[in-house]
């Protein structure tokens, strides 16, 4: 019974894997990063269809033995796909293949132990799986460390964009990138569950659990998820604006400094930071200027980040609010919802960063 579930599972991700690969390719293909998903989903399509070949429904002399070493395709396209996402001028080089040497490895190891040998000894093979035993034990271990080793890096990419962003927003909860931090490791997990259900087979402990079933339905959802904001929501992350951080900024110290005034005055009379939405660029149209200098006068004179910069300016706000008597049966959300922030985390986290203790302290020792 579990393996038939495991077979309509495996056969409807093979479905579903080939219509999202089309429509990728179809609906797509004006989005690089969407051509690199699609890439990701054949490589999937072939790994998994090599799935089948363990259940027995395979066909053929040894024609699956050959989809196995492209499962080592699989974290380095998805890395791939994450880095552009976050580099909009991302694309594949020369340098980038590399990455794929563990591949070719496999697929020559492949070749040189399976398929020069004789028919019979290839049936012989096939038929007690040493063959599969042989990759398992070999490069089973490789294909962890390699899960390991390029979702680190995309979790290193993910803080560098985090990092920009606040170059560029007043609130960065709202940029909705939590399902990407989501998917990595959800594909890490959906890895190991499956790797897990080799390792118990191979020294019979745990069997009682069927992992392939379990690790082929965080594959599902995982596949689900990452179709559904590449197609349905294509503007999945907020891009920086900012290439190059005033490689080439002629902006003057006297200039700056008056732009730091205006900056300044706009921030004291008009209040912009109470609205949540606040970014680098409605600030910049509010103050009729560029997007990189003000974001160069906040790095450089003010030594702070974006978004650092503005919630500053809220805490304060919010500090006045809180030791004004008329403010005494406000809550503290009201608190900070007014003073611009939308995250009882950002609030709680920025005032203690600003003002050295938290809202409901300060309250207290203003009360």
């Amino acid at each position: 019974m579990k393996t038939d579930l495991n077979i309509v599972l495996v056969v409807l991700m093979l479905f579903l894997l080939t219509v999202f690969t089309i429509l990728l390719f179809h609906k797509g293909r004006k989005n690089y990063s969407n051509i690199i998903l699609a890439c990701y989903f054949v490589s999937q399509i072939i790994g998994i269809s090599d799935t089948l070949f363990v259940y027995g429904l395979s066909v053929g002399n040894g024609m699956p033995i050959i989809f196995y070493p492209i499962i080592f395709t699989w974290v380095p396209l998805f890395y791939f796909y994450v880095v552009s996402l976050f580099e909009t001028d991302f694309r594949f080089s020369w340098k980038h293949t590399f990455h794929f040497i563990p591949f070719v490895i496999v697929l020559s190891y492949t070749v040189a132990n399976f398929y020069i040998k004789d028919y019979d000894i290839r049936s012989q093979l096939i038929e007690s799986h040493e063959i599969y035993n042989q990759l398992f034990y070999y490069f089973g271990m490789a294909f962890n460390t390699q899960v390991i080793f390029y979702n680190l890096a995309a979790l290193v990419q993910y803080r560098k964009y985090l990092k920009r962003i606040k170059d560029e927003y007043s609130e960065i909860d709202h940029v909705g990138n939590n399902w990407l931090k989501t998917c990595l490791f959800g594909f890490v997990i959906a890895c190991f569950i499956v790797q897990f259900g080799i390792y118990s087979q191979r020294f019979h402990v745990f069997i009682s659990v069927d992992w392939f079933l379990a690790g082929n339905g965080a594959f599902f959802i995982f596949f689900n998820i990452l179709f559904y904001k590449a197609i349905i929501s294509p503007n999945i992350l907020h891009r920086s604006q900012i290439k190059e951080k005033y490689k080439h900024s002629l902006l003057s110290t006297s200039d700056a400094r008056k732009i730091l005034l205006l900056l300044e005055q706009c921030m004291d009379e008009k209040h912009p930071f109470t609205d949540s939405s606040l970014s680098l660029k409605s600030l910049s149209k509010m103050t009729d200027v560029s997007e990189r200098n003000l974001s160069q006068v906040i790095n450089e004179h003010r030594k702070q980040n974006f978004f650092d910069f503005v919630n500053s300016y809220r805490v304060k706000y919010a500090m006045r609010l809180l030791k004004d008597k008329n403010s005494s049966r406000r809550t503290m959300m009201d608190i900070m919802y007014d003073a611009g922030f939308n995250s009882k985390s950002t609030f709680n986290n920025a005032f203690k960063k600003h003002s050295g203790s938290t809202p409901t302290d300060f309250k207290k020792m203003n009360s």
